[in-house]
């Protein structure tokens, strides 16, 4: 028999496009698409003959073209769509190509390489978890040696078929109620050999217990409603998008028999508490039929009387229904007399709450409820920005998949480091949730300054949008979203003078187009992750128009509260200009007086020293020397600032005058900057004779910022005794890698262009958002793929600079890329000649989101090809797709190899 050796699968999926120069817009068409979702159904028969069946599969495809990769020169084998192709390998590694071709010609790509192995699988371990955020849904994720594929068996039916997926992937399942059940793995391999691993887990079902606000919008809480006298209960979907309650969630429905004195009860597992003044409960209640709702309170905590309170509904749909406990409730009945029906106003807390829909009368049909919480007191002061939540007023009017609550600040650090009040706003992980606040007193954007700055506190990056609804006047509802960088609190800014633009409004042609509101509005919603479908707890603060106000330690923070990051660049390799890590010259001067308005002061955030800056036009910093820099590689600085999100830096040669780079400053946070130093030499700046710094913010004058660990730095080992390069040992050779941004390491020092992305932000080096999984490295790339972007907008190091000079051969052919991104979409890349000319690029699609995943990209294709072959500039396309938003990717660990 053939011992076929191991067998590997990997996906990699490629646009097929005419080579073209990177400033050309030839990336995609307008109009026309190629095919999408380029897959394969594929199996390897288990009777030791290496024999392939495969059925390629994409939107969009006219005919396929199969290409098994054992031959030279391969005539491909030609199918329809749903026809199937069998091959027989030989021993060995293989590229399984497959093209799919649309209507027009153009093609997508699916490449699979394979090497196949009769060895029986081993060690296989399986993950099974139940999700966070469902307790009916299951997520199987199998791994073993020499392994294919795996058939994941869920337990809930007979002659259940299996779910087949490949390493690296995910099977997942909703089970449709409560149970025990066995999950089964086979994990099969080329050979009959096969393994197996089975768990038995417990579906539960939702468990958490219930507490106000009721929404009926969480996975996880019990919303068992129990009834009597014929009434019956279920969750259910909004069926009646209208009145006061227009969003498509959850709600409960209520079926009454037509029976006296049917209803049913909620039983809380934290009690509403009546012992402070508010004593108000809001419903949101639906019926086309005038009735009367009965709300009760039973459960004492301490066994306190039970009271109820009686409303009308309209009948009129979904109206807010208001049950005032501390006016209009009275007694219930008890056995015995006791008072029943005499005024009462509760005093403690309350564990059961029961509902009847037509109390003593006999009125049948389904009713629904929804959103069923605590007023809170009206004190008699208008809710009005700015906000900080620490008044006993209700900030949320409405939610739509969210919850909302006022808790007590807990992630006190950073810019909100108060033991004070803030939102907490629950996302459920679904698009386009929520909060929605009805204002007392309108903002008034008449003015020439529009700019709302609201604090946000997540650990996950993501794009928040401000959303002005209708105004007070039906001025048009407009929007402004920004990127949360997903490190703790930090202060977004929302400029409605110049990135505003029309909300949706169904009929309107002009949705998403550029707007300024000059009119009142009393009403803004709040969307955490706007399309998105991150789920979790989040926290808001300090919500104020044009920056005034904020009370009680929500007052916005305009320094730092913390020190700048300790470099770890190694004395030896350092040349320091103000840092107390290194220690600072005597001859420095940080105020030399050149006529500026610019206001100087040591002060010491988190104990450590660095230099405030403030009432800014420009400021220079004198050497008292001239230094020679030309051994070193980059200029360091730490730079915070609430007010200066770019700020001009020049340094000052004696004989060749100034240069400048603009430093991207994202606000309210400490920003680790590493300028390459032949941003300078390319502006033709001697490097023998620097005396000088400068900084220069006209004409935006007037602002604050603050630096700390100015130096000059060159490539050498850190004081943390390690590299931190992914795991990668720098090669030393072209090309360059790994491209990891660490300072000592590639990337942090290139000169990278961004193109075709509307206003083209630069790519920034920032904290790693999230060092978790395959990813712990400290820096990371950052690119805003903005949603006026160019499907194609990317980023490219420097040609015949960054990467050094190479050709593909067969030891760098597969470049792998770690991405973190919060949409799955195409990721691009692609190499040019020193020439410029561009060869092939390749889109792999990522498949995880909020999470690190490696792509591997296959350049097979580009040995040998080109002009003259030779590699001097690597080009990336973070977010290869049309955006209706502004999408973050991170990339990182840029590594090529052989396999």
């Amino acid at each position: 028999m053939k011992y076929i050796k191991h067998l590997l699968v990997l996906f990699l999926v490629s646009i097929v496009t005419v080579s073209c120069d990177d400033e050309e817009v030839s990336y995609a068409l307008d109009d026309l698409s190629a095919p999408t979702d380029v897959n394969a159904k594929f199996d390897i028969s288990q009777d030791e003959k290496g024999l392939v069946t495969v059925m390629p599969t994409a939107n969009g495809a006219t005919q396929f073209e199969v290409y098994f990769g054992d031959e030279t020169d391969e005539t491909p084998t030609i199918l329809n769509p749903g026809e199937t192709a069998t091959h027989t390998y030989a021993e060995g590694e293989f590229n399984l190509r497959i093209v799919a071709i649309g209507l027009t010609g153009l093609k997508s790509e699916l490449v699979r390489v394979v090497t196949i192995s009769m060895d029986a699988p081993e060690n296989l371990n399986v993950d099974v978890a139940i999700s966070g955020t469902n307790p009916y849904e299951v997520m199987v994720t199998p791994t073993a040696t020499n392994a294919t594929v795996y058939d994941v068996y869920f337990g809930d039916m007979e002659d259940e078929e299996p779910t087949t997926i490949m390493n690296g992937e995910t099977a997942t399942h909703i089970y449709a109620e409560v149970g025990d059940y066995t999950v089964r793995v086979v994990a099969r391999g080329a050979g009959a050999a096969t393994l197996e691993y089975t768990e038995e887990i417990s579906i539960t079902g939702a468990s958490n217990a219930m507490k106000f606000p009721i929404t009926f919008d969480d996975a996880t809480v019990n919303y068992e409603f129990v009834t009597f006298d014929g009434a019956s209960f279920e969750v259910v979907t909004n069926p009646d998008l209208s009145g006061a309650n227009t969003a498509e969630t959850k709600v409960g429905a209520i079926t009454n028999s037509g029976v006296a004195y049917e209803g049913g009860s909620f039983e809380l597992g934290t009690p509403v508490d009546f012992s402070g003044d508010n004593k108000t409960i809001t419903i949101k209640f639906w019926s086309q039929k005038e009735v009367s709702v009965l709300m009760k309170f039973e459960g004492g905590v301490n066994d306190e009387r039970q009271n109820e309170v009686v409303a009308t509904h309209g009948g009129t749909g979904w109206e807010v229904m208001t049950f005032n406990f501390a006016t209009s409730a009275t007694k219930s009945y008890i056995d015995g007399n006791q008072g029943v029906g005499e005024a009462f106003v509760p005093t403690g807390q309350y564990s059961i709450l029961t509902l009847f829909v037509d109390g003593g009368g006999t009125m049948d049909g389904t009713f629904y409820i929804d959103d069923i919480m605590k007023a809170a007191v009206d004190n008699g002061d208008p809710l009005k920005l700015p906000l900080n939540f620490d008044g006993d007023l209700a900030y949320a009017a409405a939610t739509t998949g969210t919850t909302f609550e006022v808790v007590t600040n807990p992630n006190q650090s950073g810019i909100n480091n108060s033991d004070t009040k803030v939102g907490k706003v629950t996302n459920n992980g679904e698009q386009y949730e929520a909060l929605t606040v009805q204002l007392d007193e309108a903002m008034d954007f008449s003015s020439a300054s529009k700019t709302i700055t609201m604090k946000v506190y997540s650990m996950t990056a993501y794009p928040v949008l401000f959303k002005l609804e209708a105004g007070v006047n039906g001025e048009r509802a407009n929007e402004v979203e920004v990127n949360h960088g997903g490190t703790g609190w930090e202060e977004l800014t929302f400029d409605f003078a110049t990135n505003a633009r029309k909300s949706f409004v169904n009929g309107d042609g002009e949705n998403g187009a550029p707007f300024v509101p000059t009119g009142k509005y009393d009403s803004f919603s709040i969307f955490l992750d706007f399309a998105g479908t991150t789920a979790g707890d989040f926290y808001i603060d300090d919500i104020e128009l044009n920056g005034n106000g904020g009370t009680d330690g929500g007052e916005t923070s305009k320094e730092p509260t913390t020190a700048a990051p300790t470099p770890s660049a190694a004395s030896a390799n350092v040349r320091s200009i103000f840092s107390d890590a290194y220690g600072d010259p005597s001859a420095v001067n940080y105020y030399p007086d050149w006529g500026q308005s610019t206001q100087y002061e040591m002060v010491t955030p988190g104990g450590n020293a660095a230099i405030k800056y403030s009432d800014v036009n420009y400021q220079g910093i004198d050497l008292g020397e001239e230094i020679d820099v030309t051994g070193f590689d980059k200029v360091h600085i730490d730079v915070w600032s609430g007010d200066y999100t770019s700020i001009d830096f020049y340094l000052i040669s004696k004989a060749s005058g100034e240069q400048k780079v603009a430093l991207n400053v994202a606000p309210n946070k400490w920003n680790s900057l590493e300028i390459s130093l032949k941003d300078f030499t390319d502006q033709n700046l001697s490097l023998n004779d620097i005396f000088q710094f400068k900084f220069d913010v006209q004409p935006e004058v007037g602002g604050t910022f603050f630096i700390d660990n100015l130096y000059f730095s060159k490539s050498g080992t850190t004081t943390g005794g390690g590299t931190d390069n992914g795991g990668e040992t720098p090669s030393g050779t072209a090309p360059y890698s790994p491209i990891n941004f660490e300072a000592g390491g590639y990337g942090a020092n290139f000169t990278w262009n961004v193109f075709e992305n509307a206003g083209n932000p630069a790519l920034e080096i920032v904290d790693n958002p999230s060092k978790t999984g395959i990813n712990t490295s400290s820096k990371v790339a950052k690119f805003t793929a903005l949603k006026d972007g160019q499907p194609y907008a990317g980023v490219e190091s420097k040609r015949n600079a960054d990467l050094g000079d190479f050709k593909f051969d067969a030891s760098n052919k597969i470049v792998k890329v770690m991405v973190y991104k919060t949409t799955i979409s195409n990721v691009g890349l692609k190499f040019s000649e020193a020439n410029g000319e561009a060869q092939l690029e390749i889109l792999v699609p990522n498949t995880k989101i909020n999470e690190w995943e490696e792509l591997t990209f296959d350049l097979s294709g580009s040995i040998g090809a080109g002009v003259t072959g030779v590699i001097t500039q690597i080009i990336i396309f973070p977010d290869f797709q049309d955006r209706d938003a502004d999408n973050v990717v991170y990339f990182d660990n840029i590594t090529f190899g052989s396999n």
